[in-house]
């Protein structure tokens, strides 16, 4: 692990943060175009998160996986075992992207919190169906140097989904509302996160 590898890990996260964010705003705003007010701070704080935890942590995660001798290689087993510690770290990665996304669009520690609560699970769920072939053709294909670069250039319909996610409001602690989008203007209806992670209303 290096500076050079942190650095580049959370440049082209970011990045493919940055479009997943404001991809996912024009399509939550495709019925009403004409009305729609882009957030620039809801994509700067999504790309922000990408910056510095989504990346380095993925960039740790392939790195680690290399250092393990039975994960060395592209072989079956290798490759299967890597896919096995992906799917049971996951959890860690998605709260962690989550929780700092709260903290830099200004909604607090209560948010993170509750975003992590009740959308952690059925988010990995859904990571869960998507993400095996794309992991097994990333580890058997990919030289390890230039994997999170892929994955993040993958990705990005990802991040679309992410940013659908973290950026949908939530009850926190007490009873408030954290609406989604800090950065949007005052009186705008909130939109209430269905039960499997899915917005309802939009």
């Amino acid at each position: 692990m290096n500076a050079r590898g942190f650095a580049r890990a959370g440049l082209v996260s970011g990045t493919a943060m940055l479009v997943g964010d404001a991809t996912c705003q024009v399509i939550e705003n495709l019925e009403n175009l004409e009305a729609f007010r882009f957030d620039a701070r809801r994509t700067a704080a999504f790309a922000g998160t990408g910056l510095l935890a989504s990346g380095p942590m993925v960039h740790c995660l392939f790195v680690g996986l290399e250092r393990v001798a039975l994960l060395q290689g592209t072989g079956t087993k290798a490759i299967l075992g890597k896919m096995a510690v992906d799917i049971a770290t996951a959890p860690v990665r998605i709260g962690t992207t989550f929780s700092v996304n709260e903290v830099l669009s200004g909604r607090g520690v209560d948010s993170a919190v509750a975003r992590v609560k009740k959308d952690v699970v059925p988010t990995w769920k859904v990571g869960v169906m998507v993400f095996p072939p794309v992991t097994w053709c990333l580890f058997r294909y990919i030289q390890p140097a230039n994997r999170v670069p892929v994955q993040s250039a993958l990705g990005v319909v990802w991040s679309i989904y992410m940013a659908w996610v973290a950026n949908g409001s939530l009850v926190v602690a007490g009873g408030a509302s954290a609406a989604a989008g800090a950065g949007k203007a005052a009186g705008e209806t909130a939109v209430e996160l269905d039960g499997d992670g899915g917005q309802g209303g939009r």
